[in-house]
């Protein structure tokens, strides 16, 4: 009876390990992104677009503010309307300047590391189907090496570890790794979106204000309207100073936790978890593995 048993084993590991196999070489043939990959990262990757463009446009209205800013901070206009005037505008934009340098580095800082992630999604895309073809090779190879004539446990025992670290990997690339990204868009949705929102919208607005797109006028008129330009920018600045520093503290505070606590955070969660559930699972097929061990020296028979 056991000999029946033992060649329905051997014939079970050897279709699971040619169905492994075959598995295994058509992931490999497979071209292009995992679409599976896709269909569980698609709230990730729509939360990395919307984000990366958000910070994008605010990066060019800061660039935009930041030179003309910097233009005046260091500019003296001479004017000539019948009487030769000097005006030093330097003092009266530096402290907006300074804030608003601050604000950039923090957009330059976000569009880096929101980049910097959608380029890992496209590589776990494309690399997640070679790297399930390799577990699956592996999972064969372990199976069909309990059909050789004299078994390697150690072998066998390596296989299974090899495995068993690939497709750990697997699924914190895979899995938690967009799903923490799905996590981060949920907080961000719920607690930094409107103040990314209303200091995007405030700099724009301030850009506009000091800077205005006009039609094209002359150069005398242009030249006559330095000083009363000079005036209403430097009122301006000054009504907004608040709010310019408000804008800026926004900005940091909610891109530190759209781009490093919030997915940190997540990943640490949901990695910690996936942790202790690998670590029970290991355990349980350790035990389960003595038990059948301990069963089979119990059931053989004394000489």
């Amino acid at each position: 009876m056991s000999d029946v048993l033992s060649s329905r084993s051997r014939l079970t590991f050897g279709l699971m390990g040619l169905l492994l196999l075959v598995m295994s070489m058509a992931t490999f043939t497979s071209r292009g992104p995992s679409v599976v990959y896709r269909g569980v990262s698609e709230p990730a990757m729509t939360y990395l677009d919307e984000s990366f463009d958000r910070a994008l446009t605010g990066f060019g209205v800061l660039s935009a503010l930041k030179a003309g800013l910097a233009v005046l901070e260091g500019s003296t206009g001479g004017v000539s309307a019948g009487v030769s005037i000097q005006l030093q505008v330097g003092d009266i934009v530096q402290t907006a300047y300074d804030y608003v340098d601050v604000a950039w580095r923090t957009l330059l800082f976000a569009c880096l590391c929101l980049f910097s992630l959608q380029v890992l999604q496209d590589v776990i895309a494309w690399g997640l189907d070679p790297a399930v073809g390799l577990v699956l090779l592996l999972l064969s190879c372990s199976l069909l090496v309990r059909l050789l004539p004299r078994r390697s446990r150690s072998l066998e025992a390596i296989l299974t570890d090899v495995s068993s670290l690939m497709i750990f990997v697997v699924l914190l690339l895979g899995v938690m790794f967009p799903l923490s990204l799905t996590l981060s868009s949920s907080l961000s949705n719920q607690i930094t979106r409107d103040p990314l929102v209303e200091a995007g919208e405030g700099f724009a607005t301030l850009r506009q204000d000091l800077f205005p797109e006009h039609e094209e006028e002359s150069l005398f008129k242009r030249v006559r309207a330095v000083p009363d330009q000079l005036d209403r920018m430097g009122e301006t600045l000054q009504e907004r100073s608040r709010d310019v520093g408000r804008w800026t503290i926004q900005l940091i505070a909610a891109y530190l936790f759209d781009c490093l606590f919030f997915p940190l955070g997540a990943a640490l969660l949901l990695g910690g978890g996936f942790r202790l559930f690998w670590r029970s699972f290991r355990e349980e097929r350790r035990f389960a593995r003595v038990l059948l061990e301990l069963r089979g020296l119990a059931s053989q028979k004394p000489e």
